[in-house]
This record gives C-alpha cells, structure tokens and sequence, in this order.
C-alpha cells in the first residue's frame, strides 16, 4: 500500500485539495453552513470514485470498507462514513455555484502545476483530438420527441395553472397520460409516420394555450416545447383553414422506432425528418363538421430543421447536440506527447456534439497561454486543420502540425505552391503554364471580399492544364481567377508537405491520443455518464480527467 497510489494519493494529492479549500468557501453559510465533512476529502472522494468507475454507492462502500481509501484520504474506521445525500448534495452545490466549473479547473490545474514542476516537464509539444460522451439520455424518434415536449409543457401546466391544465382538449391529455411511462410500445414505423403531424398540431395547441399564462412562458418546459416546434413545425394561421377533429383510436402512444431526430435519415417517426414529403395536417370531411371551441385552428407542417445537427435531441437535456458520433457531447483533450512515456493532460473542454472540430485548435491554444504553458508545436488530425487555423496558430507563434483536409484536393492538382511568385511582393505572377497574372484585386467570396490573382482566360482555354489547374472562371467574365490569400497559402503548403516521409513521420505521435480517449472511456467511465446537461458533464468530466492525471503520475513514480 505504501509503494502504491494510497500512499502517494495521501502525500501529494490530499494536500493540494486542502490548499484549493477555499475555492469552496462560497458554497456554504459564513456561519451556519460549515460542511460535516471537510471539501478536501469530498473531492477525494470524488476523484477516487472516477480513479475506479465506481458508482455513488460502490464508492461510499469503499469509503467505509476499503482500507486503502482510509489512507489515501487520511482518515480512520471511526470517521469513515459518508451519507449518498451528502456526495450528492455537495455535487449539486459545485454544479449551481460554478456551473463553467471554474473552481474545478483550478483543481485541475493545482495538481497539474504541481506535478509538471516535480517531474521538471516543459510542456513544448501537445497532441489533441475530441471524443464523444452521452448524457444520461435515451432518443428514439422524432414522435417520442415530439410526445416528450408535449408532456412536459402539460405537466407544467398542471403545476402551475391547474385551471388551464383542466381547460386543455381531453384527446391531449389521455394522451400524456397514456404515453407517460415512456413505453412507446407496439407501434409500427408507418403508424408513427401517420401520427406524427397530429402530435406536431397538439404541441401548437398547447403552445399557445401556456402562452397566455406569463409564469408558464418562463418555464424550460414550454421554452422546450418552443423549440422543437420551431425547429420541426411550419405554422400556418389564417380563418380559412378548417379546424382539427378529435384524435384517432391509439393517436396518444409514441414510437418505438428508429434513431433521433437527426441525419442520417433512418428514422421510425415520419418522412419530415429526412427531408422529403413533410407530413401536414388536413381535417377530414367528418372533423371539420366538428370545430373546437374558439374557432379555427391553424395549419401545421412537419419539415425537416435546417439544422439537424444543433436541434434539441431530447427533452430531458437540452443541451446535448448531435453529430456523425452520436447524440451527446464533444470533449476536447490536450495532452504531452515530448516527455518519454509521461503523458499528462494539460487542457480539455466540454461542449455539445454539434459544434465542431473546426477553430478549437485555437482556443487550446488561447488556454495554454493564459495558463503559461503555451507549447512549440500542437499535433491535430484534420478535422482541426484549415487554412484559417494555420493563420491563427501561425499568429500565436504556434506550430500546428496536422493534415488539411484535402476532399477537394487530388495529387494531380496544380496548387499554388506551384505558381511563380513575383520575389518582391510575394503575389503571385505567373501560373503553372507560364501565363502572367494580369491584375490583383478583391472579389466577394460568400459575401466577404477576398484579393484574388487574374489570368487571361482565352489563354485557359486551350491550356493542357486546365483540367488539374485551380483558377475558375466567371459567366461572362474574360478573366479566370484565384484566391491568393495567406490561409489558402499556408493550405496549400501544409497540403505539399504532408505528402513527404519527412512530414508524416513526426506525425505519427498523434495517433498516441487515441489511447488516451479510450482510457478515460473504458477505464474511468467517459462513455456514458449518469448525468444530464453541460454543467454537470462538465462536473463529471473534470473529475474524471483529474483522475486519470492522478492515475498517470503514480505510474510516473514508479
């Protein structure tokens, strides 16, 4: 126990935690808010509890039972108790008081500093890529979507205006209640389809029946329901259209069919959610005969969002995006990768699935330098590398060493670094063929003005290198052009140097990061969490990736 992560936990960690002490101040009462338990060894605990990937329960049984938690955290059989309120309860504190998890990072960084200096490490050289983690959240369909706002805004409603609750239409409520145990059983994926528009003509019902009542207006449930019909729902409204009849037989059950409301477009809950035949709502000739009380109703359309990937992907976390990894989270991870064998995680940061890779790279590299530990040279794949990263990191006096992404690229192609360059100017001159630019000035590219070099095009229509040259030309313009701005630059120079052996193999180091995602996934419980919402994932991811660092600098002493 003594040559092994207790002792070291008990000697180097725990005093670091109680010098962060005061960072929790704030979350208790100057005088009668003094914690039971002291918020160093709770975050111990918590630490620990990641160390393992060990549930509330399992992790508290440890605190009782296991001797080697006694002496890493310090403490004996006698004061070895910790209630699951109170881990819970200190959680929920941190998660209110800070939800950037500020106080967290700090942690984070106290043990970092104190580690970097007694290995006597330099960071110069990081790797970085992103994973994805999900929330404690199940998506199973636009129509549970759908069902799922819905019954929110009801149960708000009852809560808050029982009044109004009582006043909403019958067919609307035996619907939430049959659906609300979230079974969603026995429909087919066409008997979703069809239901789909009417839920979507409820969730406008609804919508503007809260929207009367300013305490309900102010709810997450109805600014949930807000949402997804504006993000899934065209309105209509206008006295001629024809008023909705009551619900069909089973009209109240939900979909147990394919994947969430996102591309690609195999979903069990409608035909809107792939972009084709968006499903309307038309009254029968025996429903219109049958208007509701205050009168016409209006159209409702289920369309495809214009931006699947940033629409609400469940109603239980609003927060969570989607992208081509799933429905969840993106946690970005910088590590070292020039220290022989020590790999410390030295930045990381949390947020929704649909945002992506792209930029990212230059807040890494914002952080490091705010913290004082900017590194040489960042390691990235191409999801991290563009033109106007290279600029940026360029700008910082950062090296970004990673492939651009070369899908409009091909080896054949003539790309500026094989133009001539007039040597005083640096613009370009001549193109590959030996043609001379006419002329430099700007033109608009999707609507931002950018300097471009111009050619002759008479002379680029009888080229032989037309076809593998980079310059276009406009309708009805004699002039061919290309961009000649200093991101497409420095693409297209990374773009020949990442086709050498001298480039590809310093970048083979990258690939290193990929066992640190699935460390933190497999080993410390990253994968799927037990949470819901950003501040929370921040929470447990903070916690885990500390853990992991704990884990790293036992192994470093060893």
């Amino acid at each position: 126990m003594e040559a092994g992560w207790p002792a070291h936990f008990a000697a180097k960690v725990l005093p670091l935690l109680l010098s962060v002490e005061d960072e929790f101040s704030a979350l208790y009462d100057p005088e009668v808010g003094r914690p039971n338990w002291g918020v160093a060894r709770i975050l111990g605990i918590l630490i620990l509890q990641d160390l393992h990937a060990l549930g509330d329960q399992a992790a508290l049984d440890a605190l009782s039972y296991d001797v080697r938690w006694h002496r890493a955290l310090d403490i004996g059989m006698d004061g070895a108790y910790l209630s699951r309120r109170s881990l819970v309860a200190f959680r929920s504190m941190v998660v209110k008081a800070d939800p950037t998890a500020t106080r967290m990072r700090k942690v984070f960084e106290t043990l970092l500093r104190a580690e970097l200096a007694e290995l006597g490490l330099v960071v110069r050289a990081v790797r970085l890529d992103s994973t994805h983690t999900c929330s404690n959240i199940m998506t199973r369909g636009r129509l549970d979507l759908f069902m799922g706002a819905l019954g929110v805004a009801v149960r708000a409603a009852r809560r808050l205006a029982p009044a109004l609750h009582q006043g909403l239409p019958a067919d609307i409520l035996e619907a939430c209640e049959s659906d609300a145990d979230g079974t969603f059983g026995g429909i087919s994926v066409q008997e979703a389809r069809n239901r789909l528009p009417k839920v979507a003509q409820w969730m406008v019902v609804v919508r503007d029946l809260l929207a009367t009542v300013p305490a309900l207006v102010v709810t997450e449930e109805f600014q949930v329901l807000d949402r997804v019909i504006r993000e899934h729902v065209r309105v209509e409204r206008g006295s001629e259209v024809a008023p909705m009849g009551p619900a069909e037989d089973g009209g109240s059950e939900g979909s147990n069919g394919g994947g969430p409301p996102e591309p690609p477009p195999t979903d069990a809950s409608g035909s809107g959610s792939a972009g084709t035949n968006p499903s309307s709502v038309a009254p029968g000739p025996d429903e219109s005969e049958k208007p509701r009380k205050g009168g016409a109703q209006p159209m409702v359309e289920v369309v495809k969002p214009a931006s699947p990937a940033a629409t609400l992907q469940s109603v239980h976390d609003p927060d969570a995006g989607y992208s081509k990894k799933g429905v969840g989270y993106h946690v970005q991870v910088a590590e070292t990768c020039d220290h022989g064998g020590v790999r410390l995680i030295v930045d990381f940061d949390v947020h929704s699935a649909s945002v992506s890779d792209h930029g990212q790279v230059e807040h890494c590299a914002d952080r490091l330098e705010q913290r004082g530990i900017k590194p040489d040279k960042i390691y990235a794949d191409s999801g991290y590398v563009s033109g106007g990263s290279l600029v940026a990191c360029r700008d910082r006096g950062v090296e970004l060493h990673g492939p651009v992404n070369t899908a409009n690229l091909s080896p054949e192609m003539f790309t500026r670094t094989s133009w001539q360059r007039d040597p005083e100017t640096g613009l370009l001159a001549a193109c590959p063929a030996g043609n001379p630019v006419t002329r430099h000035a700007n033109r608009k590219v999707e609507g931002n003005p950018k300097p471009h070099a111009f050619v002759d095009g008479t002379n680029c229509g009888t080229c032989k290198l037309a076809d593998r040259c980079q310059v276009r030309g406009s309708p009805g313009m004699k002039e061919h052009c290309i961009e000649d701005t200093l991101a497409m630059r420095l693409r297209d120079e990374q773009y020949a140097r990442q086709r050498t052996s001298t480039w590809r193999e310093p970048y083979s180091i990258r690939s290193g990061v990929e066992a640190t995602m699935s460390e933190l996934k497999r080993k410390h419980g990253m994968r799927r969490l037990r949470v819901r919402r950003i501040h929370r994932v921040r929470l447990a991811v903070t916690t885990k990736i500390i853990a992991c660092n704990v884990k790293r600098m036992v192994a470093a002493r060893r």
